[in-house]
């Protein structure tokens, strides 16, 4: 129309397109106005979920997992940073730590609000299996780090951490796929989050 009054020629590019992409569908647009916008703020905000992944990964910068939406915990091995990415990838604000044997949960972990940390668990003699691979892939250069008995003692002194925070659901990740591990784990949230609120709501 904007054409026609200016007197300036037109060339339809796009409604041939759409023509032949509404057969091929089935389907009709939604001609709703502001929608790239929308599909285009979920780019951005998954980008900026996994540039926050990569920063907070393995214990980086501890300071700032205030601002995450969810902080994984656990030792070495336990699919923590695959994990991170594929929630990220999600669009969720995510930061993992490392627990490692006699050092301390760093202190900014410790004084997260409920709802926010995650505790990763395996089996021994799996976790032991897994990183053997990496043990073997590194030349062998570290150390204690796959042998049975050490891993017993790592995960024991997870657990005995995990135990004494009852606010922090410890999910079991042995043999487990990354998608199941990441649906637990929302579900888990999403059942203290709908705790919270009716707790909230009886009072």
């Amino acid at each position: 129309m904007a054409g026609r009054l200016h007197d300036v020629e037109t060339i339809d590019l796009m409604g041939p397109l759409l023509t032949q992409l509404m057969v091929l569908l089935s389907d009709t647009p939604s001609e709703r106005p502001g929608l790239f916008r929308e599909l285009n703020k979920e780019y951005f905000q998954r980008i900026e979920a996994m540039e926050f992944a990569f920063r907070h990964d393995d214990g980086q910068r501890t300071h700032h997992l205030r601002q995450a939406d969810i902080v994984l915990l656990g030792v070495s091995r336990t699919f923590k940073t695959p994990l991170s990415i594929y929630l990220a990838f999600k669009g969720w604000l995510v930061g993992n730590v490392p627990v490692v044997l006699d050092l301390p949960v760093p202190g900014p972990v410790m004084e997260l609000p409920e709802g926010k940390v995650f505790c990763l668990s395996t089996e021994p003699r799996y976790l032991s299996v897994l990183r053997q691979v990496r043990h073997e892939h590194l030349g062998g250069a570290t150390g204690e780090y796959a042998n049975i008995e050490f891993v017993r003692r790592e995960i024991a002194y997870a657990n005995g951490i995990f135990s004494k925070r009852p606010d922090w659901p410890v999910i079991q990740v042995t043999k487990k796929p990354i998608e199941e591990i990441a649906s637990e784990l929302l579900k888990r949230m999403r059942s203290s989050r709908d705790s919270s609120q009716r707790s909230d709501s009886a009072s």
